[in-house]
């Protein structure tokens, strides 16, 4: 599936992994994008975007995904300037074992209400790819929140993709570890579950992680091959489809 002249919605477009993937659909020809975020975009780096890709509309909305009505208002405004919403990714998350309810909210409820948004949006097809993670296969004792949201996100994905919505392809994307912010903020203010700074800087210390670069091009590798209900597993740059116990309605 080629980007050109496609519109895309990214949800945590403004930071991390969604800035990549943002940065992935512009390169790729895409001609209308929505930066979805509660944080607005780095103005320096909007800047250079307007600059190299003139010919490309891009709108910020500020939304927390939260907020079932933020959502609604964001795809609302963004398609009724567009012909078709071809492409949406959930990317918004947060790693916070100090409020399980909040990290539930946003990774799980933010990706289930951005989702069933879009379904109401894309009349001819399209493609929703939710970003999930391995610790939504392999689930992570210094992160059970995280993890327990994480492996909802992929339920999630593959039931409703069962349900076959015509023209319609359900993905999950499982980035391992990956060098964004959103890691390095646990050295502040760790959100690991019962641990100290020192013990997050000596298994941050141990751990390998991959660029954004690397997710945003795999993003656009399932968009381009994944089917319906497919769940991908991108780690240290290799991308590996995972094969889950079959539903069972």
């Amino acid at each position: 599936m080629s980007l050109l002249n496609k519109s895309a919605l990214v949800t945590g477009a403004c930071g991390g992994i969604g800035t990549g993937i943002c940065q992935e659909f512009l390169g790729n020809g895409v001609k209308n994008l929505a930066l979805v975020d509660l944080n607005p975009p780095d103005p320096k780096l909007l800047s250079n975007w307007s600059e190299k890709y003139p010919e490309v509309v891009i709108k910020f909305y500020k939304v927390d995904v939260r907020i079932s009505k933020e959502i609604q208002n964001s795809y609302n405004d963004f398609c009724k300037s567009i012909h078709q919403l071809d492409i949406v990714i959930n990317c918004a998350g947060v790693i916070d074992e100090n409020s399980f309810s909040r990290a539930i909210d946003i990774n799980l409820c933010g990706t289930i209400g951005s989702t069933y948004t879009a379904l109401e949006y894309m009349n001819n097809g399209g493609t929703i790819v939710n970003i999930a993670s391995v610790a939504g296969i392999h689930p992570l004792s210094i992160m059970p929140t995280y993890s327990a949201s994480k492996h909802a996100v992929i339920a999630f994905t593959r039931a409703l993709a069962h349900r076959e919505y015509p023209g319609i392809r359900l993905i999950a994307l499982c980035p391992g570890g990956t060098d964004t912010p959103l890691i390095y903020q646990q050295y502040e203010t760790p959100f690991f579950q019962k641990m100290d700074s020192e013990e997050v800087s000596e298994i941050m210390g141990a751990l390998k992680f991959q660029s954004v670069e690397i997710v945003a091009k795999a993003v656009l590798d399932v968009i381009n091959k994944g089917i319906n209900g497919s769940v991908w597993i991108i780690e240290q740059g290799k991308m590996t489809e995972h094969h889950s116990l079959p539903l069972r309605l």
